[in-house]
């Protein structure tokens, strides 16, 4: 559902704002303080710039740091992965001969190796040094651990002669590499030239580690017969491109004299033949024999290993005589500037809390009075005027008494005026407030009063009127009329003021749905389905009935003009709910939140957001009830208006007697009887309401709105108690038989005026027609309900009924 739309107001103009205040005396200039606050610390701050260029502390600690990291982690690391690179060859060996060769070398290594491991563990994994890491990461250590706790694991796999070499081989490089990972992070430092000389090394020992793996590998196949399975081609062709690789890195990262090493290295005749028989390895084809060039592999990986070791060695100490002058340097460094900028950096901080904390309490100040404006004071005033309360401008906007600064004692003068300024403005809104409430209500009451002359000669111009269509078009006319009423009292509703219509006794809900659809245009598309004997009370008889117009006025608005709106009403336990079905196109979840969220608190009426005026009115007259009022998607694709009016607002008919003689107010405006336009429909299928009996023969005694009362005009007399005129049948309709229940028979055009009634046509005397299939269904399905409420009846003694068009005219 969307809602009913007015044009947009333009923004009240701000009131003036009041004379500019004095400032305060006493005063200095901030400039002063802000000189005081950054001279000193910027002397500071160049002394200890140029007596330390760099972070002398973070160098000396990381040197020092580097120094414990390899004493501690790196050289029982070193250990231990020589002899784990070693005892892996050995096991290919085993595993390539069956045991024939090397199997006491095994032994004696794995001894050696379980030494290393127990140094490595003590000196290493114990809970003190783990505490002093430094730059290793601590994962790095955690995934080290697993690791190397299955070595036992794969020497037991190598004594049951469970796996080939390759795959010996491929157990031991994970603890190697988990090695290596770990020399990686210790020669982490902050000097870019060590650091990558370091990283160079780690580099080279990566490229030793798989010529070793090589080496293994083609051991164990030359001691085993020489034969290649596809495994090891491909093991070994990844290995020979990977070592090569991480060699030409190295390479061009070691210093000065490990680059002289490494390059004569790769100048040698022995790394040239090591080469030369790696490249027939990759070309030979898998499954095959290792080429003929592979029996001189043994000399020329044993030589070259032991260069490539000496390499690494003298590197490494060559690396630690770069980092003793650093370490000097860094001492030194960090000596000078320790006294001269400690000295600075104290003062410095000293005159920067004196001068900063009287500035920060001289601003906080401020910001302390001028959140108090917005969070507390100025709410207030606004909550006090919006209640009818009178507010001194004075007295809640007092001059703001903080800051002994220049530029500070400005910003509360400015914060005084805006304070005003606001507090003015809410003042003159407020009034302009009041003063639209009372143009809304006078105009409103203008309107109706105007209204009600209109539905008054309307009235008496129905009475007079005997022509069909002349009559017609003044029920039209008497309907629109009723329409414009309730827009009037739309109106008063706005000004917050109540509505002039009021019952003083109970009424019943389904006369009170009757009533809300007869104000709607498109009443004939609206059905009432309603069986319920509740009844409300009469205070509140006139706000339900607009605000269910509203809901059934909307429906038909947004929904296809050949469909029906259903409007139901039955008594649940907590009140008497009614639903508004629309067959319409419905409405997006957002804004079903967004209407449920105005429904449920009503917003304050602006007039610069008055696009949906009709939702305010329904939230306004729900709000001041008790009514719970949301809105859902209905199974028809539309909207499902809901209306849930509270138990203590409904009653049943056997709780009270309704009396059709209230008295009414003296200053009330009557409404009008029953005359005017057909009033909303049922179905076939269940009639609103049951036939009656002539008005006049009836004791008059049900509820009717206060006011003077009218007799009803000769036609069309729908529902509603009075006294209408009598009526008499023509002469030559005779009064029918009842039935065997004891119902009246209806006959046909009995109770229509003489003029309104039509002769037989043609047709009918031709013979009988054969009706649709759709006319027929809903034929038998009124007669079925005729039947119903006719059995209901003979049950009843007298079933009250609610007003008749004396409110059903809105």
């Amino acid at each position: 559902m969307s809602l009913a739309r007015i044009r947009r107001g333009s923004a009240p103009a701000l009131p003036p704002a009041g004379p500019p205040r004095q400032r305060r005396g006493r005063v200095r200039s901030i400039r002063l303080r802000i000189v005081g606050l950054l001279v000193i610390p910027l002397v500071s701050l160049l002394a200890l710039w140029a007596f330390a260029a760099s972070l002398t502390l973070d160098a000396a600690l990381d040197k020092r740091s580097i120094d414990r990291i390899i004493e501690r982690f790196g050289n029982p690391a070193r250990q231990m992965t020589a002899s784990l690179q070693v005892e892996r060859s050995l096991s290919a060996l085993v595993l390539g001969t069956r045991g024939r060769m090397g199997t006491r070398e095994l032994e004696q290594q794995r001894a050696k190796s379980d030494a290393a491991l127990a140094a490595f563990r003590r000196t290493a994994l114990t809970g003190e040094n783990k505490e002093h890491l430094g730059g290793i990461p601590p994962s790095h250590i955690d995934d080290l651990v697993p690791l190397l706790d299955r070595v036992p694991t794969l020497r037991s796999a190598v004594d049951a002669r469970q796996l080939t070499p390759l795959a010996a081989i491929n157990g031991y490089n994970a603890a190697v590499d988990g090695l290596n990972q770990l020399f990686r992070s210790i020669t982490v430092s902050t000097d870019v030239r060590l650091q990558k000389q370091g990283s160079a090394l780690v580099t080279l020992g990566f490229a030793f580690d798989h010529l070793q793996r090589e080496n293994a590998l083609i051991t164990a196949i030359q001691a085993g017969g020489g034969r290649m399975t596809v495994a090891d081609h491909s093991a070994l062709v990844q290995w020979v491109g990977t070592q090569r690789l991480l060699f030409s890195a190295a390479l061009g990262e070691l210093g000065s004299e490990q680059g002289v090493l490494a390059r004569q290295l790769s100048q040698s005749p022995d790394l040239a033949r090591l080469r030369a028989i790696e490249d027939a390895i990759v070309n030979t084809p898998r499954q095959s024999r290792l080429p003929l060039e592979a029996a001189g592999w043994q000399p020329a990986s044993l030589k070259l290993t032991t260069a490539w070791a000496n390499i690494s060695r003298q590197s490494i100490v060559s690396q630690q005589k770069e980092t003793e002058p650093v370490a000097q340097r860094v001492q030194y460094e960090l000596i000078a500037a320790a006294g001269f900028g400690l000295l600075a950096v104290v003062m410095s901080v000293l005159l920067s809390v004196l001068f900063g904390r009287r500035l920060i309490r001289e601003l906080t100040g401020l910001q302390g009075a001028a959140r108090d404006l917005a969070e507390n004071r100025l709410p207030g005033v606004v909550a006090r005027l919006r209640g009818g309360e009178a507010v001194d401008v004075q007295a809640e906007a007092p001059r703001l008494e903080v800051g002994g600064t220049t530029e500070i004692a400005r910003v509360a003068d400015a914060f005084s005026q805006v304070q005003r300024t606001a507090v003015e403005t809410a003042v003159g809104e407020a009034h302009l407030r009041r003063g639209i409430s009372r143009i809304f209500l006078n105009l409103a009451w203008r309107s109706q009063s105007l209204l009600h002359r209109q539905l008054r000669m309307l009235d008496s111009m129905e009475r007079r009127t005997t022509d069909p269509e002349a009559l017609e078009d003044l029920f039209r006319l008497d309907h629109l009329t009723t329409r414009m009423r309730r827009h009037a009292e739309g109106l008063v509703i706005l000004s917050g003021a109540p509505s002039s219509r009021s019952w003083s006794k109970p009424v019943l809900l389904v006369d009170v749905l009757r009533g809300a659809v007869a104000e709607v245009e498109d009443y004939t598309r609206v059905e009432v389905a309603s069986s319920s004997r509740a009844a409300l009370e009469g205070s509140a008889v006139a706000d339900v009935i607009h605000l269910l117009a509203e809901l059934v006025e909307n429906a038909t608005a947004f929904s296809p003009p050949p469909t029906e709106v259903l409007v139901r009403g039955e008594t649940v336990a907590n009140g008497f709910a009614i639903d508004v079905i629309d067959r319409g196109i419905g409405l997006t979840p957002e804004d079903l939140a967004e209407l449920n969220a105005r429904l449920i608190r009503p917003p304050e009426f602006d007039l610069a957001d008055s696009d949906r005026l009709g939702l305010f009115v329904v939230a306004q007259l729900a709000s001041r009830h008790g009514i719970q009022v949301s809105l859902q998607p209905s199974a028809y694709g539309g909207t499902t208006a809901v209306v849930l009016i509270p138990s203590r607002l409904v009653a049943q008919i056997e709780d009270f007697e309704l009396d059709r003689t209230a008295s009414r107010p003296a200053d009330f405006e009557p409404d009008r009887t029953a005359s005017g336009p057909p009033l909303p429909h049922q179905s076939d299928r269940r009639p609103w309401f049951q036939p009656q009996e002539d008005p006049s023969a009836g004791s008059g005694n049900g509820p009717h709105p206060v006011g003077e009362f009218r007799e009803a005009a000769p036609v069309t007399p729908i529902f509603g108690p009075g006294t209408a005129p009598e009526r008499t049948a023509p002469a030559s309709v005779q009064a029918p038989e009842p039935t065997e229940g004891g119902l009246p028979r209806r006959v046909r055009q009995a109770n229509l005026a003489p003029q309104l009634r039509e002769s037989p046509s043609a047709q009918e005397e031709t013979g009988p027609q054969e009706r649709p299939a759709e006319e027929s269904q809903n034929l038998m399905a009124a007669l079925q309900n005729g039947w119903l409420r006719g059995r209901e009846d003979e049950n009843d003694d007298e079933i009250p009924h609610g007003p008749g068009r004396e409110w059903g005219d809105s």
